[in-house]
Protein backbone atom coordinates (compact mmCIF):
# COMPACT_ATOMS: atom_id res chain seq x y z
CA UNK A 1 0.00 0.00 0.00
CA UNK A 2 1.42 3.69 -1.01
CA UNK A 3 1.58 6.38 1.54
CA UNK A 4 -0.15 9.72 0.79
CA UNK A 5 2.22 13.02 1.26
CA UNK A 6 1.11 13.54 4.79
CA UNK A 7 1.77 10.43 5.94
CA UNK A 8 5.30 10.30 4.33
CA UNK A 9 6.14 13.39 5.95
CA UNK A 10 5.38 11.91 9.25
CA UNK A 11 6.89 8.93 8.68
CA UNK A 12 10.32 11.00 7.90
CA UNK A 13 9.53 13.21 11.07
CA UNK A 14 9.14 9.26 12.99
CA UNK A 15 12.29 8.51 11.56
CA UNK A 16 14.14 11.55 12.92
CA UNK A 17 13.00 10.45 16.17
CA UNK A 18 13.94 7.19 16.26
CA UNK A 19 17.39 8.30 15.12
CA UNK A 20 17.62 9.98 18.22
CA UNK A 21 16.67 7.72 20.28
CA UNK A 22 19.09 5.48 19.24
CA UNK A 23 21.87 8.05 19.38
CA UNK A 24 21.24 9.03 22.79
CA UNK A 25 23.72 7.01 24.51
CA UNK A 26 27.02 7.02 23.54
CA UNK A 27 29.61 4.17 23.65
CA UNK A 28 31.53 5.50 26.84
CA UNK A 29 27.57 5.41 28.61
CA UNK A 30 27.15 2.44 27.21
CA UNK A 31 30.57 0.61 28.93
CA UNK A 32 28.96 2.14 31.95
CA UNK A 33 25.45 0.11 32.50
CA UNK A 34 24.08 -3.34 33.38
CA UNK A 35 24.85 -5.77 30.62
CA UNK A 36 20.93 -6.83 30.30
CA UNK A 37 20.73 -3.10 30.01
CA UNK A 38 22.33 -3.02 27.04
CA UNK A 39 21.10 -6.20 25.77
CA UNK A 40 17.66 -4.70 26.11
CA UNK A 41 18.93 -1.43 24.24
CA UNK A 42 20.21 -3.70 21.36
CA UNK A 43 16.49 -5.37 21.42
CA UNK A 44 15.36 -2.52 20.45
CA UNK A 45 17.30 -0.69 17.98
CA UNK A 46 17.40 -3.25 16.13
CA UNK A 47 13.72 -3.24 15.00
CA UNK A 48 13.67 0.50 14.56
CA UNK A 49 16.69 0.52 12.24
CA UNK A 50 15.12 -2.29 10.25
CA UNK A 51 11.96 -0.28 9.96
CA UNK A 52 14.28 2.55 9.49
CA UNK A 53 15.56 1.31 6.01
CA UNK A 54 12.29 -0.40 4.86
CA UNK A 55 10.78 3.41 5.11
CA UNK A 56 13.39 5.41 3.76
CA UNK A 57 13.42 2.20 0.87
CA UNK A 58 9.41 2.86 0.71
CA UNK A 59 9.86 6.73 0.61
CA UNK A 60 12.11 7.10 -2.13
CA UNK A 61 10.77 4.37 -4.23
CA UNK A 62 6.82 6.21 -4.02
CA UNK A 63 8.42 9.12 -5.02
CA UNK A 64 10.40 7.93 -7.66
CA UNK A 65 7.48 6.03 -8.84
CA UNK A 66 5.35 9.72 -8.69
CA UNK A 67 8.00 11.08 -10.97
CA UNK A 68 8.23 8.51 -13.47
CA UNK A 69 4.35 8.51 -13.83
CA UNK A 70 4.06 12.28 -14.13
CA UNK A 71 6.32 12.25 -16.95
CA UNK A 72 4.87 9.08 -18.47
CA UNK A 73 1.53 11.26 -18.30
CA UNK A 74 3.21 14.66 -19.75
CA UNK A 75 4.74 12.49 -22.68
CA UNK A 76 1.48 10.47 -23.46
CA UNK A 77 -1.16 14.18 -23.53
CA UNK A 78 2.08 16.01 -25.29
CA UNK A 79 0.77 15.56 -28.66
CA UNK A 80 -2.86 16.17 -27.67
CA UNK A 81 -1.80 19.70 -26.08
CA UNK A 82 -0.37 20.42 -29.01
CA UNK A 83 -3.05 19.63 -31.34
CA UNK A 84 -5.22 21.52 -29.07
CA UNK A 85 -2.82 24.65 -29.07
CA UNK A 86 -3.53 24.40 -25.18
CA UNK A 87 -0.83 26.48 -22.87
CA UNK A 88 1.24 24.33 -20.56
CA UNK A 89 -0.74 21.90 -18.19
CA UNK A 90 1.00 21.56 -15.22
CA UNK A 91 0.83 17.35 -14.10
CA UNK A 92 1.69 15.99 -10.23
CA UNK A 93 1.52 12.76 -9.11
CA UNK A 94 0.67 10.89 -6.18
CA UNK A 95 0.05 7.12 -6.19
CA UNK A 96 -1.81 6.60 -8.83
CA UNK A 97 -3.76 10.06 -8.24
CA UNK A 98 -2.78 12.64 -10.86
CA UNK A 99 -3.38 15.83 -10.53
CA UNK A 100 -3.99 18.73 -13.40
CA UNK A 101 -3.55 22.25 -13.23
CA UNK A 102 -3.58 25.02 -15.86
CA UNK A 103 -5.31 26.81 -18.21
CA UNK A 104 -7.83 25.50 -21.56
CA UNK A 105 -9.51 27.13 -23.85
CA UNK A 106 -13.04 25.57 -23.50
CA UNK A 107 -15.15 22.69 -22.07
CA UNK A 108 -14.24 20.08 -24.64
CA UNK A 109 -10.52 21.12 -24.42
CA UNK A 110 -10.69 20.22 -20.59
CA UNK A 111 -12.87 16.60 -21.09
CA UNK A 112 -9.83 15.77 -23.61
CA UNK A 113 -7.17 16.15 -21.87
CA UNK A 114 -9.02 14.68 -18.86
CA UNK A 115 -9.79 11.54 -20.60
CA UNK A 116 -5.87 11.28 -21.95
CA UNK A 117 -4.85 11.22 -18.87
CA UNK A 118 -7.06 8.31 -17.60
CA UNK A 119 -5.88 5.94 -20.46
CA UNK A 120 -2.40 6.34 -19.30
CA UNK A 121 -0.65 3.08 -18.16
CA UNK A 122 -0.34 3.53 -13.99
CA UNK A 123 -3.41 6.45 -13.79
CA UNK A 124 -6.03 5.52 -11.22
CA UNK A 125 -7.25 8.70 -10.58
CA UNK A 126 -7.69 12.09 -12.08
CA UNK A 127 -7.91 15.01 -9.84
CA UNK A 128 -8.47 18.13 -12.07
CA UNK A 129 -8.09 21.93 -11.62
CA UNK A 130 -7.85 23.13 -15.31
CA UNK A 131 -9.50 26.46 -15.77
CA UNK A 132 -11.77 26.72 -18.71
CA UNK A 133 -11.52 30.16 -20.69
CA UNK A 134 -8.08 32.09 -21.54
CA UNK A 135 -8.15 35.53 -20.55
CA UNK A 136 -8.09 38.37 -23.22
CA UNK A 137 -4.76 38.73 -23.91
CA UNK A 138 -2.98 35.37 -22.97
CA UNK A 139 -1.43 33.38 -25.86
CA UNK A 140 -1.84 29.88 -27.28
CA UNK A 141 1.81 28.12 -27.95
CA UNK A 142 1.27 28.64 -31.98
CA UNK A 143 0.88 32.91 -31.31
CA UNK A 144 4.28 32.42 -29.71
CA UNK A 145 4.96 33.96 -26.54
CA UNK A 146 3.91 37.30 -24.99
CA UNK A 147 5.03 39.35 -22.16
CA UNK A 148 1.24 39.37 -20.53
CA UNK A 149 0.67 38.76 -17.59
CA UNK A 150 -0.75 34.92 -16.63
CA UNK A 151 -4.15 35.06 -14.41
CA UNK A 152 -2.64 34.10 -11.28
CA UNK A 153 -0.80 36.91 -11.35
CA UNK A 154 -3.03 39.29 -12.83
CA UNK A 155 -5.38 37.84 -9.68
CA UNK A 156 -3.11 38.96 -7.17
CA UNK A 157 -2.98 42.29 -8.52
CA UNK A 158 -6.16 42.55 -8.74
CA UNK A 159 -6.84 41.23 -4.55
CA UNK A 160 -4.40 44.23 -4.01
CA UNK A 161 -6.10 47.02 -5.78
CA UNK A 162 -9.17 45.44 -4.38
CA UNK A 163 -8.20 46.69 -0.84
CA UNK A 164 -6.75 49.89 -2.52
CA UNK A 165 -3.22 48.68 -3.11
CA UNK A 166 -1.24 49.15 -6.33
CA UNK A 167 1.52 50.25 -8.07
CA UNK A 168 5.37 49.40 -6.93
CA UNK A 169 4.17 49.24 -3.03
CA UNK A 170 1.66 46.24 -3.88
CA UNK A 171 4.39 44.74 -6.54
CA UNK A 172 6.99 44.35 -3.62
CA UNK A 173 4.30 43.37 -0.77
CA UNK A 174 3.39 40.86 -3.01
CA UNK A 175 6.80 39.97 -3.73
CA UNK A 176 8.05 39.68 0.11
CA UNK A 177 4.36 38.03 1.20
CA UNK A 178 5.28 35.08 -1.24
CA UNK A 179 9.51 34.83 -0.65
CA UNK A 180 8.35 34.53 3.57
CA UNK A 181 5.63 32.14 2.85
CA UNK A 182 7.46 29.95 1.02
CA UNK A 183 10.34 30.04 2.92
CA UNK A 184 8.76 28.94 5.88
CA UNK A 185 7.69 25.47 4.02
CA UNK A 186 9.48 22.00 3.73
CA UNK A 187 11.71 21.82 0.30
CA UNK A 188 8.65 18.80 -0.90
CA UNK A 189 5.81 21.11 0.49
CA UNK A 190 7.37 24.13 -1.27
CA UNK A 191 8.06 22.00 -4.38
CA UNK A 192 4.52 21.35 -4.71
CA UNK A 193 3.18 24.50 -4.25
CA UNK A 194 6.06 26.23 -7.09
CA UNK A 195 4.40 23.67 -9.58
CA UNK A 196 0.92 24.97 -9.15
CA UNK A 197 2.01 28.38 -10.09
CA UNK A 198 2.34 29.83 -13.63
CA UNK A 199 6.46 30.54 -14.35
CA UNK A 200 6.02 34.68 -13.98
CA UNK A 201 4.70 33.85 -10.29
CA UNK A 202 7.21 31.40 -9.45
CA UNK A 203 9.54 33.94 -11.32
CA UNK A 204 8.82 36.22 -8.23
CA UNK A 205 9.87 33.95 -5.57
CA UNK A 206 13.90 34.26 -6.40
CA UNK A 207 15.52 32.72 -3.20
CA UNK A 208 18.39 30.70 -3.86
CA UNK A 209 17.89 27.02 -3.58
CA UNK A 210 20.06 27.17 -0.54
CA UNK A 211 18.33 27.14 2.25
CA UNK A 212 21.47 28.33 4.12
CA UNK A 213 21.92 31.51 1.74
CA UNK A 214 17.65 32.39 2.39
CA UNK A 215 16.92 34.85 5.59
CA UNK A 216 15.53 32.88 8.73
CA UNK A 217 12.34 31.38 8.28
CA UNK A 218 9.54 33.29 10.15
CA UNK A 219 7.22 31.87 12.69
CA UNK A 220 4.62 34.40 13.77
CA UNK A 221 2.17 36.97 12.16
CA UNK A 222 3.47 39.65 13.62
CA UNK A 223 7.17 39.38 12.18
CA UNK A 224 6.06 38.03 8.82
CA UNK A 225 4.05 41.38 8.45
CA UNK A 226 6.90 43.69 9.72
CA UNK A 227 9.10 41.88 7.17
CA UNK A 228 6.06 42.80 4.27
CA UNK A 229 6.52 46.13 5.66
CA UNK A 230 9.70 46.61 5.72
CA UNK A 231 10.50 45.58 1.80
CA UNK A 232 7.29 47.47 0.64
CA UNK A 233 6.94 50.93 2.29
CA UNK A 234 3.44 50.21 3.57
CA UNK A 235 2.04 51.38 6.73
CA UNK A 236 1.66 48.61 9.43
CA UNK A 237 -2.23 48.31 8.55
CA UNK A 238 -1.77 48.11 5.16
CA UNK A 239 0.87 45.60 4.92
CA UNK A 240 -1.12 43.37 6.93
CA UNK A 241 -4.47 43.33 5.37
CA UNK A 242 -2.09 43.14 2.19
CA UNK A 243 -0.74 39.81 3.03
CA UNK A 244 -3.89 38.83 4.14
CA UNK A 245 -5.42 39.82 0.40
CA UNK A 246 -2.49 37.44 -1.13
CA UNK A 247 -2.94 34.53 1.14
CA UNK A 248 -6.34 33.77 0.13
CA UNK A 249 -5.82 34.19 -2.80
CA UNK A 250 -2.98 31.95 -3.10
CA UNK A 251 -5.52 29.31 -1.28
CA UNK A 252 -7.83 30.31 -4.11
CA UNK A 253 -4.99 29.21 -6.87
CA UNK A 254 -3.77 26.22 -4.72
CA UNK A 255 -6.90 24.37 -3.01
CA UNK A 256 -5.54 21.15 -3.57
CA UNK A 257 -2.12 21.68 -1.51
CA UNK A 258 -4.19 23.83 1.38
CA UNK A 259 -4.28 20.77 4.11
CA UNK A 260 -1.10 19.57 3.02
CA UNK A 261 0.29 23.10 3.71
CA UNK A 262 -1.40 23.80 6.66
CA UNK A 263 0.13 20.74 8.42
CA UNK A 264 3.32 21.91 7.73
CA UNK A 265 3.26 25.67 8.74
CA UNK A 266 4.51 27.05 12.24
CA UNK A 267 1.69 27.36 14.99
CA UNK A 268 0.78 31.33 14.35
CA UNK A 269 1.14 30.77 10.41
CA UNK A 270 -1.49 27.98 10.44
CA UNK A 271 -3.87 29.79 12.08
CA UNK A 272 -3.66 32.53 10.05
CA UNK A 273 -3.74 30.18 6.84
CA UNK A 274 -7.14 28.48 8.52
CA UNK A 275 -8.57 31.48 9.01
CA UNK A 276 -7.99 32.76 5.12
CA UNK A 277 -9.55 29.28 4.18
CA UNK A 278 -12.14 29.95 5.53
CA UNK A 279 -13.09 33.22 4.95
Amino acid sequence: MRLSSRTRRLAAAGLVGALALTAMTSRKQSQQIPAWMRHLEDRVRRPIQHRRGSLLHELRSDATDDVVLADRVRSSIGPLLKELDTPRIHVMAEGSRVLLHGDVVDGAARARIEEAVRKVDGVGTVATYLRVGLLPGESRPSQGHQDIPSRANRAFHDALDHIGLSGRPAELALIETLQQFTDTLPDGERAHVFAHLPADVRSLIHRSDDRSRRPEPVNDVPEFVARVRTASGLKASEARIAVEAIVRQLIALIPEECDDVSAVLPTELREMWRSATSA
